[in-house]
């Protein structure tokens, strides 16, 4: 159960709200950068251990970054990686990005964006969270997110994560447009 509820915003693709904004009070680039676990997702090929590293390029400049996301296909299983570098889509908010694939995946693009983010405690633990969304590309679908990742080097409990998700994903099923049909589809990555 949540110790505190801040108020959730889950905002549709381009949005213009003050949070995301590239300005000086608006998303903080230097903040998404960390490792982050997908627990919730409406992508397929997300199936146990799922994480995302987000590590700037240059030091300070937070307009270019690189990920490295880790997924098993199968508890288990082999480690599978994709790296790639995301770049801040010009003329849009400060919270949308391009990426592109690093090695065999050079050609491959795909378009992506945080749609809301926060903190919640619960039971006493803070954790940070962030919805994405990213546009199909030639190996997968359309989807949405959900990141999450604690405020400190503990690891995040069961329990906590679960009261999570069951506190943000409501509002991104109640987003609207393409956001909460896909929201409706999304389901708990183990």
């Amino acid at each position: 159960m949540p110790d505190t509820a801040p108020e959730i915003k889950i905002n549709l693709p381009g949005s213009s709200d003050p949070a995301l904004a590239d300005t000086p009070t608006g998303f903080k680039r230097q903040w998404f950068m960390g490792t982050w676990s997908v627990v919730w997702s409406t992508l397929p090929m997300w199936k146990v251990d799922v994480t995302i590293k987000y590590t700037p390029l240059s030091e300070g400049d937070y307009n270019k970054f690189e990920s490295d996301v880790s997924y098993s296909p199968r508890k288990g299983g082999s480690v599978s990686r994709v790296v790639g570098v995301e770049r801040l889509s010009p003329g849009t908010n400060g919270a949308t990005f391009d990426w592109r694939g690093n090695g065999w995946l050079v050609l491959i693009t795909s378009h992506w964006e945080v749609l809301g983010y926060g903190v919640e405690t619960v039971d006493g633990a803070e954790v940070e969270w962030a919805v994405t969304s990213f546009s199909k590309t030639l190996f997968t679908p359309a989807g949405l997110d959900l990141y999450l990742r604690a405020k400190t080097d503990t690891p995040v409990s069961a329990e906590v994560r679960k009261a999570v998700i069951e506190r943000v994903v409501p509002h991104v099923r109640e987003a609207g447009a393409d956001v909460g049909r896909l929201g409706a589809q999304g389901f708990e990555v183990p």
